[in-house]
Formats: structure tokens, C-alpha cells, sequence
């Protein structure tokens, strides 16, 4: 990969670069303290939020019982807030700052305008919305957050064939212990148990951070703002012990740890938090996907690579099919690969492409379809961190929160070593996982 060999180029010419623990002793001037903030508080802007309509279970309902085109309702007084909140802040976020390129202070300020340029893309989406413009709506999701490649389109098709001809790549899988799956498969824990081990392993890293179980979050959620790394836990949430090894090593030894050595590494003197993380989930989610397959090889001889359907239905949407052929495209495929309950697996993965949407029938129409394509971050992410560890770059992954192109920027003006991570990987998973199978002797399941 491009970016992969630049990375490498650019680490290894440590000439006339000061180590990246620096950062935490630079003062930067206040007018960028001011800037910072209106960042902060107009960070408030999320846009999954915006993107999700008012009508999505009814929509869902309809469509799995007659394969109809939702015609998705969007909450209008939000949209107005938030063109009145950017109206009333937005004016202020584009201050220049005049520091030498090569110069920490210089990097702070490239990165805190990286931030607020994404600010202004979601404001800016939100009036796109309101025009009704699928065209200006499709370009600010590409400058947030890319398009699928070429390189990312060949990788979801070999993971298709994967799926589709197992039996073809079983010489690639590593020994299945099932004895020790099985039992673990039966082991199951509610909210609470998932609690009392994600609080255990903070407590071992020192994270002065405790799990939240919440009402509102559907899924286990780990969040870094510019108040902090939240962990939430769903409060229906039931997994067995197979998923719960694999939350903590994704969610808290990923997840948590790059936010917090992002936070550690990347904070100037003089501001309670560093530049933070807007919307970039590239790198963490590819460092916790890498991670968690390799957890899965190790313990159960079987793999866990991220899935190529979002990238296939963000290319389908891109070629001018509606909701209902892409939904259909990708239950063919799922149908074909064995997976149970392919129709809802294709609402899901369909929707999260044409959330946002205000037309899901065809591109061609006049109002053009709309593609939100943050998702293909996953297998995006997977890949980067798969070929930064192959170039013994993996100690650039725990800059968690990052765009995959600021760690040129951070690589140009820093030296950054692995023994400059605060927070080292410490295989916490290994201990929880030895305990559930003494667990599992004791209790002559194993």
C-alpha cells in the first residue's frame, strides 16, 4: 500500500525530528485554546445521528415483509438546530494559524483544522439535506471520509470467495479446538458480568475509566471526545464467553488503549485534552478487527476478518442500483454463503449505506442516490493495520482516532519508536480467557 511504504520512508529519517513525547511540553498561543473549544463543543455534531431517520422501524417492517423502497423521514427540527448552532459558532472556526511546517506547534494546528474542516463537512451536510442535493450531499462524505478504492473492491471480492468456497481455503485455516468452543459458547453473561470483566481490565491498564451499562446504546459503544474515553455497555446485552474474549480485546485492549496513548502522546502542555478524535475510526477499528481475528485463530482455530458486504453495497449503490437491488444483490450473496437470516442481514447492511438518503430508488433519478460510505471502514481499516504490521509499523495503529494520512503529517515532524507507547499491549484477554476455562474444568464442561 501507498501510504503504507510513505509511512515507512518517513519513520525511518528520525534526522532533525524531536521524539513525539515533546508534543506534551509545547505551549500553544490562546487564540488556538479558543479555537480548540468551538471545536469541542460544535463536536456535538454527530452525524450518524442526523443520518438515522424517525421512521427506521417502520421502514424495516415494511421492507422485509414486501422488499419495498423505504422512503426514509429525517427529524427536521434537529436539522434546523444544528444550522442554527453552525450559523451562530461557524464563522469562528476557520483562524488561521501561521506556524513553520515542521514544527510541533505547526502539526497541532494541521491536525486541530483537520478537525475542524470535518465539523464543517457534517454543517454543511446538513444543508445539503435540506436542499434536497444528493450530488453535494455524496461529495462532503467523500472529503469525511473517503470512497472505496480499487485495492479495497479486489479485497471484499477475494473475502466473498472466502465465504462462498470454504472448503477451497480450509488449508489457510489454522487447528479447530472445538471442545474448548463449545464450552465457551455456553458460558453466557448479561450486562453486569460483560461490566465486572471491562472494568477488571481498565483497572489492570491504570485507565481511569469505568463501563457504563446505558439504555440508550444497541451495541457495545467505546467513545473518546473531548470530555474523555466512555465505554457503554447495553443494557439487554447477553454474549458468550467466545464474544465476551473477543469485546475486550477489541473494545478495551484496542479500542480504549489507542485512544488513551493518542490522548497521552498527542496532548500539549497546556490543554486538559489533546486534539481528540472526531470521526476517524480507520485505524482503531482496523487495530481491534486485526486483533480480534487473531484471537480467534489462537483460541478456536477458526477466523474472524471483518465482512465485505458493506464495500459491496457502497460499489452497488455507487453503480445506480436502488435500495431494493442492492438489498437483493447482497441476499444473494449472503444466501450463498450459508448465512441464516439473509434478509434481515441484507436490510442491515443496505441501510447503512442509504442512511441518508432521500431518494433510495435509482441514481438516475433527478435528486441522484446518496451513499454513505463510513462503514467501509471496517475492511479498510483491517487492511491498513494488516500491512503495517507486516512493515513493522503496528506501533503507529495505537494513535487511536486518527486519518490514516496524519500519520504522515505526525511521522514528517516527530520521531515516534514502539517504546514510546504509554499504554503497551498486555494481553489482558489471556487472563480472562485462562479463568473461564478454569472455570470450565471446575465445572467438567471441558
Amino acid at each position: 500500500m501507498q501510504i503504507v511504504e510513505a509511512l515507512k520512508q518517513e519513520a525511518e529519517n528520525a534526522t532533525n525530528k524531536r521524539p513525539i513525547r515533546d508534543i506534551q511540553n509545547v505551549v500553544m498561543p490562546g487564540d488556538f485554546a479558543n479555537q480548540l473549544r468551538l471545536v469541542r463543543e460544535l463536536s456535538a455534531l454527530d452525524l450518524v445521528k442526523i443520518v438515522t431517520p424517525k421512521n427506521y422501524e417502520a421502514e424495516h417492517k415494511a421492507f422485509l415483509e414486501g422488499d419495498c423502497h423505504p422512503v426514509f423521514v429525517y427529524d427536521e427540527n434537529l436539522l434546523n438546530e444544528i444550522s442554527s448552532a453552525f450559523e451562530d459558532d461557524g464563522q469562528f472556526l476557520w483562524r488561521k494559524h501561521n506556524f513553520a511546517d515542521g514544527t510541533i506547534r505547526g502539526l497541532m494546528v494541521s491536525l486541530l483544522e483537520n478537525r475542524t474542516r470535518s465539523i464543517c463537512c457534517t454543517a454543511e451536510f446538513v444543508s445539503a439535506m435540506q436542499n434536497r442535493s444528493a450530488h453535494w450531499q455524496n461529495e462532503l462524505i467523500r472529503e469525511k471520509y473517503g470512497d472505496v478504492n480499487d485495492d479495497l473492491a479486489i479485497e471484499a471480492s477475494l473475502l466473498v470467495d472466502e465465504l462462498r468456497f470454504p472448503e477451497e481455503h480450509a488449508k489457510e485455516q489454522p487447528p479447530r479446538n472445538e471442545k474448548i468452543e463449545q464450552g465457551l459458547a455456553l458460558m453466557q453473561f448479561d450486562a453486569a458480568g460483560v461490566k465486572k470483566w471491562f472494568d477488571y481490565v481498565l483497572e489492570e491498564y491504570g485507565f481511569e475509566v469505568e463501563a457504563e451499562i446505558s439504555e440508550k446504546y444497541k451495541f457495545t459503544t467505546v467513545n473518546y471526545d473531548y470530555d474523555g474515553i466512555k465505554v457503554y455497555i447495553p443494557k439487554n446485552l447477553r454474549v458468550s464467553g467466545i464474544r465476551l474474549l473477543a469485546l475486550i480485546r477489541h473494545e478495551i485492549e484496542c479500542r480504549v488503549r489507542d485512544f488513551a496513548n493518542s490522548e497521552a502522546l498527542l496532548r500539549p502542555f497546556d490543554l486538559r485534552h489533546g486534539i481528540g478524535r472526531i470521526d476517524s475510526d480507520i485505524l482503531t477499528e482496523g487495530h481491534a478487527m486485526l486483533e480480534e481475528d487473531k484471537l480467534y485463530q489462537l483460541y478456536f482455530g477458526t477466523r474472524k476478518k471483518p465482512v465485505p458486504w458493506y464495500v459491496l453495497a457502497i460499489d452497488l449503490a455507487r453503480e445506480g442500483r436502488g435500495f431494493v437491488e442492492v438489498a437483493s444483490k447482497i441476499r444473494e450473496y449472503l444466501t450463498d454463503c450459508n448465512y441464516p437470516d439473509a434478509n434481515e442481514l441484507a436490510w442491515r447492511y443496505t441501510y447503512r449505506v442509504f442512511r441518508g438518503s432521500q431518494n433510495t430508488f435509482h441514481a438516475r433519478q433527478e435528486t441522484g442516490t446518496f451513499v454513505f460510505t463510513k462503514d467501509k471502514a471496517y475492511l479498510e481499516g483491517y487492511v491498513l493495520a494488516k500491512a503495517l504490521e507486516e512493515a513493522g509499523l503496528s506501533h503507529w495503529l495505537q494513535l487511536g482516532g486518527l486519518r490514516p494520512d496524519e500519520l504522515l503529517e505526525i511521522a514528517s515532524v516527530v520521531d515516534f519508536q514502539p517504546e514510546d507507547i504509554p499504554y503497551k499491549d498486555k494481553n489482558v484477554t489471556d487472563k480472562v480467557y485462562r479463568s473461564l476455562l478454569s472455570t470450565l474444568e471446575q465445572e467438567k464442561a471441558i
